[in-house]
């Protein structure tokens, strides 16, 4: 929108600066026509400046109406896959939480091996969750390629989480996959603590937090995209 003011301010600029430096240095009977033939000329040079002026509206509007449509395709899939993961994110947080306070209950403890339902529960986790993350992580950076980084802040907040329940499974996965001789020690505890508390940080501690901070983030933007690149009025 900014460069359409700019391309149509040039041109009242060069039309102005030709008005006064006609009044300034024309003479007389500039203006007078000699012949049918320069009248003709005049006519046809008249002729093709209009021609120009519309050309350059007719490519203002295909550009507003190909910008549009391009909003409104990437807009549509980024809800598909933000409405998606939705589901995912609040999933892996449940498991996380049922380790985290399996440990605090000492239903999985320090120095002893890992109980193997809540392994094989941590890795199937991880490998069903990996499916679909990079597609947040790829429409978030692609929506800010085109909209800017005021849009996708939601997102952001989305995948942080995401990225620390991954991050606190492969810690857990990683520290008691060595099989039945494989323990859990005070410092493996201390990491997944650590992880568990930036999560604290975030304010989900308990099952109704997570729902309503993914919900909020996720309907949200969703609301974005619906109101500003989706409805009907955005699209005409």
């Amino acid at each position: 929108m900014k460069k359409d003011y700019v391309i149509w301010g040039g041109c009242a600029l060069l039309f102005l600066v030709g008005a006064i430096w006609g009044m300034a240095w024309t003479p007389k009977d500039f203006f007078r026509v000699q012949s049918i033939h320069d009248a003709l000329d005049i006519v046809a040079a008249l002729a093709t400046v209009l021609g120009v002026f519309a050309a350059l509206y007719q490519l203002n509007s295909w550009r507003k109406q190909q910008a549009s449509g391009n909003d409104h395709a990437l807009a549509v899939r980024a809800a598909a896959i933000v409405n998606d993961r939705e589901y995912h994110i609040k999933r892996i947080w449940i498991i996380v939480a049922v380790i985290h306070f399996g440990i605090a209950h000492s239903k999985i403890k320090e120095n002893a091996p890992a109980p193997s339902s809540f392994l094989e529960l941590s890795k199937s986790t991880v490998d069903e969750f990996r499916k679909g993350a990079p597609l947040l992580k790829s429409i978030s950076f692609e929506c800010e390629m085109f909209w800017g980084a005021e849009y996708v802040r939601p997102l952001a907040e989305l995948i942080k989480v995401s990225d620390l329940c991954v991050q606190y499974l492969d810690q857990f996965k990683s520290f008691a996959s060595g099989g039945p001789t494989s323990i859990l020690g005070g410092g493996d505890l201390d990491s997944l603590d650590r992880v568990w508390g930036e999560l604290e940080q975030l304010g989900l501690t308990n099952n109704g937090e997570v729902i309503a901070y993914v919900n909020s983030r996720t309907r949200g933007f969703v609301d974005v995209l619906r109101r500003e690149f989706i409805s009907s009025t955005r699209r005409s």
